[in-house]
């Protein structure tokens, strides 16, 4: 049972997943795994470490759900396909905002890692919803935008409160608690400076919820072509153009 298991996962794994896009998450992994040795061995920075250790196992959920839950579980159900998009963005956050200090050297970063970072969950979120359908075929475009959207908006409301988490309860800066604010920032958003993690906070959400409102179009109107593309294929009174 376990080794029919395991050959089907693999199928199913060679048909979502090309070599070239398994070397880069190996990449992705062993990078991860090294800042969180060096952080640790170093004893600094533990709201880094924090961080990295959070978005490192995320970045393992998706296979170990494959493997583990029963198939009549939606989790196990979720393609490979999605922890493509969950590698990049845990990757883009953790490593290369949080360990290479991106965030300090680039202030507006993270406004728009936020943005696009929706929109990657956006796609992400189409494999959950797909995922949770007994017909994903049928499914209509509206409702699959709308699906992959509620789950992008979720989760950019849930960072947020994992920052909250993270410095309320772990002695976190995240949501910039005794930061100051950069001439980028103040540029844009004049303000005391003491509001710096109010602002903060909301900026984030904000460019989130734009970025899921631009990939929910995007999910929505590219299934909508996606769709029109098969239903003239399907059409024998139709002879697609060459």
């Amino acid at each position: 049972m376990v080794k029919k298991r395991l050959l089907s996962e693999y199928r199913a794994f060679r048909d979502e997943v090309t070599w070239v896009e398994f070397a880069l998450w190996c990449l992705a992994w062993a990078l991860m795994a090294y800042a969180i040795v060096k952080k640790a061995i170093a004893g600094d920075d533990p709201n880094v470490l924090l961080i990295l250790k959070t978005d490192f196992t995320a970045m393992f959920l998706l296979p170990l759900f494959r493997l583990t839950l029963p198939k009549r579980v939606f989790l196990a159900r979720i393609s490979y396909r999605a922890e493509k998009w969950v590698i990049i963005l845990a990757f883009a956050a953790s490593f290369i905002g949080k360990y290479l200090y991106i965030y300090t050297y680039i202030p507006q970063y993270d406004f728009y890692l936020h943005a696009f970072g929706s929109i990657i969950l956006v796609l992400a979120g189409c494999e959950v919803a797909l995922a949770l359908s007994h017909a994903p075929e049928k499914m209509e475009p509206i409702v699959l935008a709308a699906c992959a959207f509620g789950l992008s908006f979720t989760a950019a409301v849930t960072w947020e409160m994992f920052e909250f988490v993270c410095d309320q309860f772990f002695n976190g800066t995240t949501q910039a608690w005794g930061l100051i604010p950069s001439d980028w920032f103040l540029a844009r958003f004049p303000t005391d400076p003491a509001r710096f993690p109010l602002l903060d906070t909301m900026t984030d959400l904000i460019s989130g919820s734009a970025g899921s409102v631009a990939g929910g179009i995007i999910v929505h109107i590219k299934e909508h072509v996606k769709r029109k593309r098969r239903s003239v294929g399907n059409d024998p009174c139709v002879v697609p153009l060459k």
